[in-house]
Formats: structure tokens, C-alpha cells, sequence
């Protein structure tokens, strides 16, 4: 369990610091550019092999259909799963607060992000939870075969496309210094999207 939060928390360090330098990007360029840094967070957390929750649920999938894993195996998977999401969660938020007292105009780029996605409504932030979930099942799948830029044509994609990422989502709450019921809604949902986005693609792939 020590290995799992320990993983967890880098896998929350780096989503947090590659929201930031995102940030940092789109206020001086095109996103385009913000996207490909993005992705150096999935690069190292694939490469160290960091305890990233979305990165891990459509794993989940496998392993309910072999049964040649044991109960204690799944029960065990679930559990790390759990902590995953929420230690990945709380690092990002608390790294990113961290970066939102240092740069005002992060913070301000943020907190308009927030609302941005607030007026869009918790449905649409559903749905594009859900397909963040799909692209990067299919990025971290594919890992294996065709090497980082998998990781980095998953990143472009879910960013350019608008999907919403959980964990990066709760980097950019915590650059902006904002919590509140509305805002938390808006991870929460982003969790269960993608959650349903990887389930629903392992569940099929063959």
C-alpha cells in the first residue's frame, strides 16, 4: 500500500506540474504547444511507472473477465485503485495551489477555465470525461508497441478535443485557488467519466 501512494503522489506531481506548464504556455502561445508539453506527464508517469488512476482503471476490466485471478487479487486491485484517485487528486490539487499563490495569471487563467466548464454544465463535462477516458486507454495500450508517442498523440488529442482529464482537472482547481461544491462536482464527474470511458472500450477490446 506505502509503494501504491508513494507512485501515486509522483503521478500526482508530474499531471500538476505539466498543468502548470500548460498554463504557462497557452498565456504566451497557442495551445497547440501547451498540449504537447502536457503530455510530459504521461511520458515519465508510463516510463517510471507511477500509479496514475486513469492510467490503471481500464485495467480493471481484464482482470473482473480472467478468472484466474484469485478474489483477494481483484479485492486488492480495487483497494490500490481508490487510493490512486484520491491520493493523485489531492497531490495534484495541493501542488497546483502552490503554483496559483506563485503566478497570479495562472491562477486568473484558471479560475476562467473553471467557470468556462461550469457554464458548459455537468452533463457536456460527462461526456467529455467519458472520451478522455477512451483516448488514453488506447494511448496507454498502445504504449507497448509504438513507445512515447502514443503517450504524446493520446495528451494532444484529449487536450485539443477539450475532453476532461480527473487529475488534470484537479491541478487546474488547485492553480486557481478556488474549492467549492460546484468545482468539486466538476472532479467528481470527471472521475466517473473516465472511469466509464476506459471500462466501457476494455470491456470490447479484444
Amino acid at each position: 500500500m506505502l509503494t501504491v501512494i508513494r507512485n501515486s503522489i509522483f503521478a500526482g506531481i508530474c499531471v500538476a506540474i505539466s498543468a502548470y506548464a500548460y498554463v504557462c504556455t497557452c498565456l504566451v502561445t497557442e495551445p497547440i504547444y501547451g498540449a504537447i508539453i502536457f503530455s510530459m506527464a504521461l511520458t515519465y508517469i508510463c516510463t517510471r511507472e507511477y500509479d496514475l488512476y486513469t492510467g490503471k482503471i481500464g485495467n480493471l476490466m481484464p482482470i473482473i473477465k480472467d478468472f484466474s485471478y484469485s478474489d483477494k487479487y481483484r479485492h486488492d486491485f480495487i483497494v490500490n485503485l481508490i487510493i490512486m484517485v484520491i491520493v493523485n487528486g489531492i497531490t495534484a490539487y495541493v501542488i497546483g495551489l502552490i503554483f496559483g499563490f506563485m503566478n497570479p495569471a495562472a491562477e486568473t487563467y484558471c479560475e476562467k477555465l473553471f467557470n468556462d466548464k461550469l457554464t458548459l454544465g455537468y452533463p457536456i463535462i460527462f461526456l467529455e470525461s467519458t472520451f478522455c477516458g477512451i483516448v488514453l486507454y488506447f494511448a496507454i495500450k498502445c504504449y507497448s508497441k509504438l513507445g512515447i508517442i502514443s503517450l504524446i498523440m493520446g495528451v494532444v488529442t484529449f487536450i485539443m478535443c477539450g475532453f476532461e482529464h480527473s487529475i488534470a482537472n484537479a491541478a487546474y482547481l488547485g492553480i486557481s485557488t478556488q474549492f467549492d461544491i460546484p468545482t468539486l462536482l466538476v472532479i467528481l464527474i470527471s472521475i466517473y467519466g473516465n472511469t466509464i470511458g476506459s471500462l466501457l472500450v476494455s470491456r470490447f477490446d479484444i
